[in-house]
């Protein structure tokens, strides 16, 4: 049972961490690199307009597969957890604002 929860808090950990640089990679793809595709569109070069298209398109892709697998490992933590004993992802704490008093 160790070697499960030190698994599944691992890969919460790595889990959120790859999301957020897809989340990154995506803001970067669709506020800075658009210009790359104009570049493109402009020089008529199609190869480099379709290059730009699936490299969205991986991105789009990334960014879904990692929410589903977050989405599992998080039924799994659930599903794992004893009767009335609240079970936790390590990092969730380090992303939730403080309680007011």
């Amino acid at each position: 049972m160790k070697q499960e929860t030190n698994f599944l808090s691992v890969a919460a950990n790595h889990f959120s961490e790859m999301r957020l640089m897809a989340e990154g990679a995506i803001a970067l793809y669709e506020n800075q690199a658009t210009v790359l595709c104009s570049m493109a569109r402009d020089a008529d070069n199609h190869e480099a307009q379709i290059a730009f298209n699936d490299i969205g398109a991986a991105l789009y892709g990334l960014r879904s597969h990692m929410e589903e697998l977050q989405e599992a490992l998080h039924q799994a933590v659930l599903l794992d957890a004893p009767e009335g004993e609240e079970k936790t992802l390590g990092f969730a704490d380090t992303f939730q604002e403080p309680e007011k008093d």
